[in-house]
């Protein structure tokens, strides 16, 4: 249990996936997989860095064509 709630912790904290997978000393990548489980605020985490990655440069693009019709 103390391997899962602290490889948690370490994703809550920021850190990615490879990085817990050094901070606990594990050789293998599917280690950290197995005993980090994201949390809710990770995922939301995630979810908002997705939602930014894709919608943020339309939302420039609209905002940079409004611009240029109306100078």
């Amino acid at each position: 249990m103390a391997r899962h709630t602290a490889a948690t912790m370490l994703l809550d904290s920021g850190l990615d996936i490879a990085e817990v997978q050094q901070a606990m000393g594990w050789r293998d990548i599917r280690t950290a997989r197995r005993y980090a489980a994201p949390s809710l605020t990770q995922a939301k985490r995630a979810a908002e860095a997705a939602e930014a990655a894709l919608f943020r440069p339309v939302a420039d693009l609209a905002e940079h064509r409004a611009r240029k019709a109306a100078g």
